[in-house]
């Protein structure tokens, strides 16, 4: 390392000795973490420059390492090297991170045709590595490059494949990914998807692209593995010093928590995202409109209507039926809800639902009951409730509680006083979910009917629960919205948030429990990736609602 160092600074000659030594010292650095390092090691043998007969396996080592680091400079050298490579199994290697990376920019034709063509000219015997390019081909599909009938082919692999390897665990997590978007049966969606993250192949590589492929299925299954396996994808995408699966992770993680209702950690991830999608060096394509539309939803939820339209103003235009573009559509049709603007829900509800009807299950894209509620505010009640009927089918054949709860709570509300067995059955599923936010809503719904129904006295405790659930996620919106039916109701809330273990959100809770066990801020800091400052804000929180005041109180309170 320290010969290295000095080579940096040293004239060019050409000497091998010298691309040698800055090779070995690349691959050292990338091997402790350092990428950076690496990078500045691989370029510099790249300029010494190397033997011709080598030139080609270093371009192709320095964009496999600025994959970490930056997708412009990535995108150069690998495709420098995939033009030169004769090598089927190196070029299908190449080919399978360009792929990866053209999908993030405004050319994921460009993935899909080049992981096609790789695995065309790859031998029979190279079975995991054409499974590696089918799965790239399946996930170009949802950035908007192939057809959706083709994700039909992979309905073989549901009982998984036999064989071992990366390429295998890749087709696994996407064909539970397609599966889940279909409504398949969530439990069966869950149980392929932990399949694919058996042995911790995907999260141990370079990059954790097919993950959240995996983990989309686990979240919207309402499963606690989903949580588990963020912190071991943190913990590798630290260790690698990968950015790529650092602002994936933050992005995917947050809206993890916006679907369990941790709204305010979720908007820092988030909002942490942006800045870390900047610095890789992508700022438009499919992949930014993941960023900007998840951000949206979380700032509606949070009652920061300003600052979703400032979201989403990244995002002006969207033609096609990417994942991406569909969650900046959700993003728009949350956001006039909010505000009663019944025109432009109306008209973002026929473009949701016109780009986003091949998806039917609705944990993953609630078209058919943001459409449902629209028309309900046009006055167009009985198509409202035929569209909600239809998703809470799909909801009811996926079967997990926050989708079904979902459903079932817009049937209610739709259907008026003729709507409380649904709000009812929908607090009692969503009792046993982990999506607070979601069950806050449905005692909100169920609430305030019975208020109408003349039932002040039974209306009160399902508001009140509402109501402290809402403070607990930071939904301030529903929060007020709640508050407001509790006075109606004759009652007279309490200002301040549930207290108790309850009232933690899972951010709290988790530094707490650390804290609690001995550790210090800093440990928990680097344990979690967060900064020191992050975590006396959570310990403060904490000690708060716990009615405490000290660490050494903590073990007492959290029982």
């Amino acid at each position: 390392d320290q010969i290295a160092m000095q080579l940096l600074n040293a004239p060019r000659r050409g000497e091998p000795w010298v691309a040698d030594l800055l090779r070995e010292a690349g691959r050292a650095a990338k091997r402790r973490g350092a990428a950076e390092s690496a990078v500045s090691f691989l370029r510099r043998a790249l300029e010494e420059p190397p033997p011709e007969e080598q030139r080609t396996d270093v371009l192709l080592e320095l964009g496999l390492t600025e994959t970490l680091t930056s997708a412009p400079d990535a995108l150069e050298h690998l495709g420098q090297a995939y033009q030169v490579l004769d090598d089927p199994v190196r070029r299908a290697q190449a080919a399978h991170e360009l792929a990866r990376l053209w999908l993030f920019t405004d050319t994921p034709e460009k993935g899909a045709a080049i992981a096609r063509e790789a695995a065309a000219a790859l031998p029979p015997e190279e079975e995991d590595a054409r499974l590696k390019l089918e799965a790239m081909q399946h996930m170009a599909v949802y950035f908007g490059a192939g057809d959706l009938e083709s994700v039909a082919a992979m309905e073989k692999h549901r009982e998984g494949i036999e064989a071992d390897g990366e390429g295998a665990r890749m087709v696994e997590a996407m064909t539970a990914y397609s599966w889940m978007l279909q409504a398949g049966p969530a439990d069966e969606c869950a149980k392929l998807a932990l399949r694919s993250l058996e042995g911790g192949l995907l999260i141990d590589r370079d990059d954790t692209f097919l993950v959240v492929a995996a983990q989309a299925v686990l979240v919207n299954a309402d499963r606690e593995e989903a949580m588990i396996h963020w912190e071991e994808v943190r913990a590798a995408a630290h260790r690698k010093g990968s950015l790529f699966s650092v602002l994936g992770l933050d992005l995917w993680l947050g809206w993890t928590l916006l679907a369990r209702g941790d709204l305010i950690e979720s908007e820092r991830l988030i909002r942490q995202s942006v800045e870390e999608n900047e610095s890789w060096g992508i700022i438009a394509g499919p992949g930014a409109a993941y960023v900007f539309g998840i951000l949206a939803q979380t700032l509606v939820e949070r009652g920061d209507l300003a600052g979703a339209e400032e979201a989403l103003a990244q995002w002006p235009v969207v033609r096609g039926t990417t994942d991406g573009e569909n969650h900046v559509r959700r993003g728009r049709m949350e956001l006039a809800l909010a505000r009663g603007e019944t025109e432009d829900a109306l008209a973002a509800a026929e473009d949701y639902a016109t780009h986003g009807a091949y998806i039917l299950n609705p944990a993953h894209a609630p078209w058919r009951s943001l459409k449902a509620l629209a028309l309900d505010r046009a006055g167009r009640t009985e198509e409202a409730i035929a569209l909600a009927e239809d998703e809470l089918a799909s909801a009811r054949a996926f079967g997990a509680p926050r989708a079904l709860g979902r459903a079932l709570r817009v049937l209610g509300i739709l259907r008026r006083d003729q709507g409380l067995a649904e709000l009812e059955e929908a607090v009692r599923v969503l009792e046993r979910s982990p999506a607070k936010l979601e069950h806050a809503k449905a005692l909100a719904a169920h609430g305030a009917l019975l208020r109408r129904e003349r039932k002040p006295s039974d209306a009160r405790e399902p508001l009140r629960q509402a109501l402290e659930l809402a403070s607990v996620c930071g939904a301030e919106s529903l929060a007020d919205h709640a508050r407001s039916e509790l006075y109606a109701s004759g009652a007279r809330p309490r200002s301040e948030a549930l207290s108790g273990v309850e009232a933690l959100t899972p951010s709290e809770l988790r530094v707490a429990e650390l804290a609690a066990g001995g550790e210090s801020n800093k440990d928990i800091a680097q344990g979690l990736y967060v900064t020191p400052k992050t975590v006396e804000v959570h310990l403060s929180n904490a000690y708060r609602k716990l009615g405490i005041r000290s660490r050494r109180e903590l073990a007492g309170a959290l029982g």
